[in-house]
């Protein structure tokens, strides 16, 4: 969810730039190369078990993006592609929160028995 919130963070400051000359729309680094280069960790959870360390937090690079339609202010915001992301990132969000539903509704049932 991090992720996405990075996702739609940046889509967000270009779409806001979208008319400020000279701006040039940035990039999250695509989620599966952020999962490439992250480990998995075992968490503490007794004395016994080993700690994370600080270096297993996600890192995402920010880029420039590569936009062919140059504005004459040198902008290359493209407001409907920054909208489409913008909407994908909403319907991933979406996807992703009713998935904890699910596995919370999963694990009060057979809290239940």
């Amino acid at each position: 969810m991090d992720w996405l919130s990075q996702r739609y963070s940046v889509a967000a400051r270009n779409t806001a730039n979208s008319d400020t000359p000279g701006y040039k729309a940035q990039q999250l680094s695509a989620f599966n190369d952020v999962l490439q280069a992250q480990s998995l960790s075992l968490t503490t959870t007794q004395v016994g078990h080993l700690a994370p360390t600080p270096s297993d937090q996600p890192s995402y690079a920010i880029s420039p993006q590569h936009n062919s339609d140059m504005k004459t202010s040198g902008n290359d915001v493209a407001i409907d592609k920054e909208m489409q992301e913008i909407g994908d990132t909403s319907r991933q969000f979406a996807a992703d929160i009713n998935l904890e539903k699910v596995f919370q509704r999963m694990f009060l049932s057979s809290l239940k028995g």
